[in-house]
């Protein structure tokens, strides 16, 4: 199901998808946390374009998206908060794809207890 869906998004986007593995002590009480964030934010539209990008400027500025409709990183960064391994000090919509990446410019601030590896480049099988 992930494996189709990475290279339906890729083919459909043209983007180039990586993989990194995270390192957190996972609990019962997280995977509990993890199962809650994917209820709550199943279901989430995609903004278009101008919304994205407008949501995306008043993240930048520390205000929070006062919508459902959230793009990619934003809904990484909320589910990754909301299971306890991102730091709220910025709102979801302050981060971009690069903020996940491995690139000294990433502003990512993990809780101390997570790590993750540098992303490795997944190879897609040819058309």
């Amino acid at each position: 199901m992930l494996r189709d869906a990475v290279i339906e998004t890729s083919k459909t986007w043209g983007d180039q998808p990586y993989w990194r593995k995270l390192s957190f002590p996972r609990t019962p009480l997280w995977n509990t946390q993890v199962l809650a964030a994917m209820f709550k934010l199943d279901g989430s539209d995609y903004p278009g374009d101008a919304e994205m990008l407008l949501t995306y400027l008043l993240g930048r500025q520390g205000i929070a998206n006062a919508t459902t409709d959230m793009f990619c990183s934003e809904m990484i960064a909320a589910t990754c908060m909301m299971v306890g391994l991102l730091q709220e000090v910025h709102p979801p919509n302050f981060y971009a794809p690069r903020d996940f990446s491995s690139e000294p410019n990433a502003t990512l601030p993990l809780v101390p207890a997570a790590t993750l590896a540098t992303e490795l480049k997944v190879v897609l099988p040819p058309d």
